[in-house]
């Protein structure tokens, strides 16, 4: 009996031997180098087309004397740069603002800047603007430029602004 036990001992070993030959033992796998990312193309200068908007115009205040709507001839050169603007730029309308300081009374100033304004408006029209895109308004003593309470402050709030 211990021949067939030897027998078979020798028969397993060669069986599990060649069976282990049969499938070859896995390779490791082989290094490999790290994957890149395509590479996302970037536009070209001239083909990146960004539409910007057209700048904003700027616009010059003009000043005035006390009790007064006429404009100063140290203003007329800002009402022409004005007055450009506004030609260069066909499609805007701007409201001109005026003002006045905290001197007379409400009705008294919200009058006044008004005349202001409306001085402003016919040297714009009177060098080339439509009157149809220029819109008066008065804010009187309303919205002060300088708080202050002295001259100098209520030189600044004499005024007349364009806006956009």
């Amino acid at each position: 009996m211990m021949r067939n036990t030897l027998a078979t001992l020798v028969v397993l070993s060669v069986v599990g031997w060649l069976a282990g030959c049969s499938q070859p033992a896995p390779a490791p796998p082989a290094p490999t180098a790290p994957k890149e990312e395509p590479k996302k193309e970037e536009p070209k200068k001239e083909e990146a087309k960004v539409e910007q908007a057209a700048p904003a115009a700027e616009f010059k205040n003009v000043y005035f004397d006390f009790d007064k709507y006429e404009i100063k001839p140290e203003f007329v050169a800002a009402v022409k740069s004005n007055a450009a603007s506004l030609k260069s730029n066909k499609d805007l309308r701007v409201t001109i603002e005026g003002h006045c300081d905290e001197r007379g009374t409400t009705e008294y100033n919200l009058q006044l800047g008004e005349r202001r304004a409306n001085a402003i408006r016919r040297a714009l029209t009177a060098e080339g603007v439509e009157a149809g895109r220029l819109k008066v308004q008065s804010w009187g003593e309303e919205k002060p430029a300088d708080a202050g309470h002295d001259e100098a402050a209520w030189a600044k709030n004499r005024r007349a602004v364009v806006v956009q």
